[in-house]
């Protein structure tokens, strides 16, 4: 058969024209794309209105509030006056940075050593990790209070410090355990 006789006609621009998609296809395609955009919209409106909200509200003063017209900035000069916020603020970074140092250095050393080293017993200590993350905080809080009385560690920096890596480093020596690949070999076992 000839390119002529040929039902897409000559050189074969209708096998080309048959590739792309009708105009029936595309209406569709933008239809659910336009769709999908609005569903998108209104999640996020719903998600972001309470953030909203709480900005709005937190610049009015509460006759403001009450009447929901106005703004101020005097609740928040008050706050700052009154309140120590600053100091507030540095005592929870000084406690969050030591935690998160802490927490990374026992971590990360235990979760290479349950990663790459095998010992008699160590998927047993393993376990015991993992089973940490099972135990509820609320059972905790307590006898955690008692403790820190006991070895004077009561409103310290240092007894807060103790509690957050107590309760912080199950979960993150679990993750750092799984993130070491096990097909890598140390690399003292290389040969060369």
């Amino acid at each position: 058969m000839a390119a002529a006789d040929s039902p897409h006609g000559a050189g074969g621009q209708g096998a080309r024209a048959s590739r792309r998609p009708s105009a029936r296809l595309r209406a569709r395609r933008r239809s659910r794309v336009g769709m999908i955009f609005l569903i998108m919209t209104a999640i996020a409106v719903v998600m972001l209105y309470p953030f909203w909200y709480l900005l709005n509200n937190a610049f009015r003063t509460q006759s403001q509030f009450e009447q929901q017209q106005g703004h101020s900035a005097v609740s928040w000069s008050q706050l700052l006056r009154e309140l120590p916020v600053g100091r507030e603020l540095l005592n929870s970074t000084l406690i969050c940075l030591a935690s998160i140092l802490l927490i990374l250095a026992v971590s990360t050393t235990a979760g290479f050593a349950f990663a790459k080293l095998r010992y008699r017993g160590s998927g047993t200590v393993f376990l015991a990790v993992v089973a940490a993350l099972m135990v509820p905080l609320q059972s905790i809080i307590i006898p955690e209070y008692v403790n820190l009385g006991k070895l004077g560690l009561i409103n310290t920096y240092l007894g807060a410090i103790l509690v957050y890596v107590a309760l912080g480093t199950p979960f993150a020596t679990f993750l750092m355990a799984t993130y070491y690949p096990r097909h890598l070999r140390r690399p003292s076992s290389r040969r060369r």
